[in-house]
């Protein structure tokens, strides 16, 4: 280009600015791209030549494509149309198929992918065929097609090894990663997304787009630490190549993975820099989702009002399952600031609306938010009860979880409800028996989703559909009430299909249940034991004492201690 420029040859300046363009848009930078095409196109304006001024339409429209600006890129396929050649005519069909992809028209995208396709074989156009091979099983992995979806991608490496392309090959096998970590295959999904973001590097390529899908694999894996700092770093370089939304989408999923680790500090500040992104971008529903998320961080002494408000937004916005989630942190912040009558109005609202749902997630959250009002209303025994059918919740449910971070939230969700009930029963001070049950069911964790795909394909196609679902709710995509509806027969199905399962790789994992105090003092015989646990920095356990230590006929005593 600079030979080009310093000899006045627009055609050359023209040709090259539209391959340096593609190459800037395979490195993720977009805004650079952008910048030569504008050359590129208005260098074949000026020399007159047809061909040239459609290659760079052409490569104008990709790069909008990957801009987030698809929609304009369909006046740059006209022009495409109307001065290009056949070849060039054809490349841009597939481009008008990949926009309407990306524009979620996913039956007009196949329709014209599987039109095309033949044609492009007959003519041994071997990159434009891996191409829609390659959008096809996106399309499929999408759709929860992941059987096809892995042919397509499959095929599509094939073609490309065959023709050398080590670009292309390296893209295939990120989609072969993606779509194992749809199927819930974490171990394998991790390893050849490992391998794509490695091929990636090779080729001087930082493979943001690889590194996305390892966050979600890890946060899905329970790696909350590891993922919150591979996404914040991604965030900052997709940011800095001109990819904002995708950066924006990042930034949330880094701030919760920064909260579900316990770094709150770091992930309000990563919800705040998303909210302020998606609000520059007028994306309403992901900036309300970015707001909770920065309220989310702030606990029980988030802002109570600032909550109430977003759950009243929420709800007007057709949004019932997120909004049920600001009513639980409204009423645990009130019921913290110590409004146990406003506290109770907010939590039976949320109450009212989890049930509604039917879903598990909602139905722990409301559970919580109720018990933290029954204490401030000075309830002890209503707010035990409530936490003990949350963590009930958790355990018939916790390996029907459909979202990325599952298996951390359900964690998360345990202690915070067993945390509540020890505090509680620990305040007491001589119910042993009381005492002894929360520290066990705060020792015991619930079972969250799996690693890898259960035995029963039943289950694991129900599994992936739960998945896909909850991805839905997350997005904004279609109605949520109907979504919501679909995610709880299918969260029930599974919960029935698990327990008529026999015992194998279907049910394999499962927890066991908290420890019976019963139970243990049959077991000790002659022997003591003593039961810890930290409550706000005190250690408060139970001493039980088997039977036999004081002779067959006497009793097994049990007791509370206070270790300060």
């Amino acid at each position: 280009m600079a030979d080009a420029r310093s000899g006045d040859d627009a055609r050359l300046l023209s040709a090259a600015g539209a391959v340096l363009a593609r190459a800037r848009v395979a490195l993720g930078e977009i805004d650079l791209a952008l910048g030569s095409l504008d050359e590129a196109l208005a260098a074949a304006r000026r020399c007159g030549d047809a061909e040239l001024e459609a290659d760079a339409h052409l490569a104008l429209a990709g790069a909008l494509l990957w801009s987030g600006r698809g929609p304009e890129s369909f006046a740059h396929l006209d022009a495409v149309d109307a001065l290009g050649s056949a070849r060039l005519r054809a490349q841009a069909a597939l481009q008008r198929a990949m926009v309407r992809q990306r524009m979620g028209d996913a039956e007009a995208a196949l329709a014209l992918y599987d039109e095309a396709l033949p044609a492009l074989r007959a003519v041994d156009a071997y990159d434009d065929v891996g191409g829609v091979l390659m959008n096809r099983a996106v399309i499929h992995t999408y759709r929860n097609e992941l059987d096809r979806a892995v042919e397509d991608f499959t095929e599509a490496r094939t073609v490309f090894e065959a023709a050398g392309r080590t670009f292309r090959v390296a893209q295939t096998v990120h989609g072969l990663g993606w779509a194992l970590a749809r199927r819930g295959d974490l171990p394998e999904a991790l390893r050849v997304l490992d391998d794509a973001r490695d091929r990636f590097a090779a080729l001087g390529r930082p493979g943001l787009d690889v590194e996305v899908d390892r966050v979600e694999a890890l946060l899905a894996a329970g790696l909350t630490g590891e993922a919150a700092r591979l996404a914040a770093s991604t965030a900052e370089q997709l940011q800095a190549a001109g990819s904002h939304w995708i950066a924006a989408e990042t930034l949330l999923l880094a701030a919760r993975a920064a909260r579900l680790d316990g770094d709150t500090a770091t992930a309000a500040a990563l919800a705040g820099r998303a909210r302020d992104a998606f609000g520059a971008e007028g994306a309403e529903h992901y900036e309300r989702v970015a707001r909770l998320e920065l309220l989310r961080a702030g606990g029980a002494l988030a802002d109570a009002g600032a909550l109430e408000t977003l759950a009243d937004e929420l709800d007007a916005a057709h949004e019932p399952v997120v909004a049920v989630t600001a009513l639980a942190m409204a009423a645990t912040a009130t019921a913290t600031a110590g409004d146990a009558v406003r506290a109770l109005a907010l939590a039976e609202r949320c109450d009212a609306q989890a049930a509604s749902l039917g879903l598990a997630e909602p139905r722990v959250l409301a559970a919580h938010a109720v018990a933290a009002a029954r204490l401030a209303a000075g309830d002890e025994d209503a707010a035990l009860a409530r936490l003990a059918d949350g963590l009930d919740e958790l355990d018939r449910h916790g390996a029907t979880r459909g979202a990325v971070d599952a298996r951390a939230a359900v964690g998360r969700y345990a202690r915070d409800l067993a945390a509540l009930g020890l505090r509680t029963v620990a305040r007491r001070g001589d119910d042993a028996a009381a005492r002894f049950a929360w520290i066990e069911r705060a020792r015991h964790r619930p079972r969250a989703g799996a690693v890898r795909p259960p035995g029963d394909a039943g289950v694991a196609a129900d599994l992936v559909r739960l998945r896909a679902l909850a991805a839905a709710l997350r997005s904004g995509e279609g109605d949520a009430t109907e979504l919501a509806a679909r995610q709880r027969e299918l969260e029930q199905a599974i919960h029935d299909r698990l327990l008529h399962a026999p015992a194998g790789p279907a049910t394999s994992g499962a927890a066991t249940g908290p420890a019976s105090l019963d139970a243990l003092t049959d077991a000790l015989g002659g022997r003591r034991w003593l039961s810890l646990a930290d409550v706000d920095g005190r250690l408060v356990g139970v001493a039980v004492t088997g039977a036999a230590a004081s002779g067959a006929d006497r009793t097994p005593t049990v007791r509370c201690v206070d270790l300060g």
